[in-house]
């Protein structure tokens, strides 16, 4: 049983509760900011949660665990469902993710596990750009947090970045496109593994990023 849950279980049973959620995902939680429940709607098996992050809203389908209105909540990465129009959602939306794995907790576990730890051996963002003529053409493991994901031409295109700029702050956060098959959510921290092609990656101002080849997504070590 993973770590975290198992001490969420034994808490929780000492506090004369129940937790709700199912076990954690083998890869760890897609959870890179603390995640609160906006709106949750009964579907039986399933529960439909518009879930916010920062100022993102994002609808997923989970197991239903009975999940409420202002709950944080942990989350395993998602696939991007293709047909919504089943859910009857009031607004349309574009995009609804099909998620596996939910936990019900408290803000100060959310807080934590949102912290994230890179894996021994990944580079970072700024690392990766500190050398970029060396590790051209070369496999490498890079982990960032997502800002954007999308498909387009049969791959997922996703950005991820970790803070850092080039200089000075009116300078462009660092960013690295991944090519992926792999949709994910934004604000999520992800480890990716491929081939570095250097100038490859979309144009940002002034700045060609990096590419990330045809990338596999690497477990969260959470």
């Amino acid at each position: 049983m993973h770590p975290l849950f198992l001490a969420w279980l034994t808490l929780s049973v000492a506090l004369g509760c129940t937790p709700k959620g199912t076990e954690p995902p083998p890869g760890g939680w897609a959870h890179s900011t603390p995640t609160l429940v906006f709106q949750a709607l009964d579907r039986g098996e399933s529960q439909l949660l518009l879930v916010k992050r920062n100022s993102f809203k994002t609808w997923v389908v989970v197991p239903n665990v009975g999940a409420k209105a202002d709950d944080h909540v942990l989350l395993s990465m998602g696939t991007e469902r293709s047909e919504v129009e089943s859910l009857q959602l009031e607004e349309p939306t574009a995009r609804v993710l099909d998620i596996a794995h939910i936990l019900v907790t408290d803000a100060e576990t959310s807080s934590r596990v949102a912290l994230g730890i890179r894996p021994k051996g990944a580079l970072s963002i700024s690392q990766v750009y500190e050398s970029p003529n060396r590790l051209n053409g070369e496999r490498i493991v890079v982990h960032g947090t997502v800002t954007s994901a999308e498909r387009a031409d049969g791959s997922v295109w996703i950005h991820l970045q970790d803070g850092r700029r080039t200089s000075g702050e009116l300078r462009p956060l660092l960013d690295l496109t991944v090519q992926s098959k792999q949709m994910l959510l934004v604000h999520q921290p992800a480890t990716f593994e491929g081939v570095l092609r250097k100038d490859q990656g979309t144009r940002i101002g002034d700045q060609s990023t990096a590419l990330l080849e045809n990338a596999t997504l690497v477990d969260s070590p959470l």
